[in-house]
């Protein structure tokens, strides 16, 4: 068996958009297409990070954060989460979308290139110093200038939503592995045993005390925008505030997470998938704080420091205003 590790397969579900988001697009890409699908952007003067809605008719707004939320693109190849393209379709004509991401400009700018195809996204917040520095990076949804009461945000970094986590969902982080540990190929590739001819004394002894081969791990789906589809949809539907909403969504679980400050976040959890209602009390996890750290070609990458929080019990049924 070779020592070299194996490559892991992304997601199942997941697009593989772009082989190097820090590559430029190539020469084949109308340049006027892209450039549309850039246009999105945020104000750098004044207190408002974007500019007023224009959409009259849209009641809502949705903010989502980029990195391991909606797309991953630690390692140079930059995919989307499954059903990320349907549901932003299917959620544009009830929301105002909005992007609002750590990364650096150009990057974020660049992931618009593959994910606003449709030109469904209509503002981009981007790491800049008015509302962005190393001790404090919450996202503050007053900065958009929207009613509060019909803004939604979208995250899987739960400091983030420190200022208003009566109005954000947290997800499960997104990340595509892109090699096996040692300890997993030696699992999935085992050692083939010595080759026997049929009815040889040792083919018959091996099959009485050969270990079995281990099963094949389950891969399942990622079904996390697909179910966060299904909350936007009964929200606009509802016609409720989102945090009177959120406070009774069965797809979302309530719990609470020690942030990297050491302050308790109450937080509405979306797992991967549909969550039973006898699911009782979450599992205590560990979960990384990556929002400090600048997306960074790998070649420039640093070794990044963990982050932790933890998730401990569960709060009272509605998250306090």
């Amino acid at each position: 068996m070779s020592d070299s590790p194996k490559p892991t397969p992304p997601p199942k579900g997941c697009e593989l958009l772009r082989e190097n988001v820090y590559e430029e697009a190539s020469e084949e890409e109308d340049s006027e297409e892209l450039l549309k699908r850039r246009e999105p952007t945020m104000l750098r003067a004044g207190k408002r990070l974007i500019a007023p809605s224009k959409q009259t008719n849209k009641k809502y707004t949705v903010v989502f954060d980029l990195d391991e939320t909606v797309v991953y693109a630690r390692d140079g190849p930059l995919y989307s989460r499954a059903y990320l393209r349907d549901l932003l379709r299917s959620i544009k004509d009830d929301f105002e979308i909005v992007v609002w991401t750590a990364g650096e400009r150009d990057y974020a700018k660049t992931v618009l290139e593959e994910i606003n195809e449709d030109l469904i996204i209509d503002h981009l917040v981007y790491r800049h110093q008015i509302w962005f520095n190393q001790e404090d990076y919450t996202k503050d949804l007053r900065r958009l200038g929207r009613d509060l009461d019909f803004t939604i945000m979208v995250e899987n970094t739960p400091d983030c939503l420190r200022v208003n986590p009566q109005n954000g969902i947290i997800v499960e982080d997104f990340e595509v592995a892109q090699e096996e540990t040692d300890e997993e190929s030696s699992v999935l590739l085992p050692e083939e045993p010595p080759e026997v001819k049929p009815g040889d004394k040792q083919e018959e002894e091996r099959e009485e005390t050969s270990t079995p081969k281990p099963a094949k791990k389950r891969v399942h789906t990622d079904r996390t925008l697909y179910l966060l589809k299904e909350v936007l949809l009964e929200l606009a539907k509802s016609e409720e505030t989102v945090p009177k909403f959120l406070a009774k969504c069965e797809l979302l679980s309530h719990q609470v997470v020690v942030g990297s400050d050491g302050k308790e976040i109450p937080i509405y959890h979306l797992g991967t998938r549909r969550r039973r209602k006898d699911a009782g009390t979450p599992r205590k996890v560990v979960k990384e704080n990556r929002d400090k750290i600048s997306v960074t070609p790998p070649t420039d990458r640093r070794k990044r420091p963990r982050e932790d929080s933890v998730v401990s019990d569960p709060p009272p049924a509605e998250l306090s205003r």
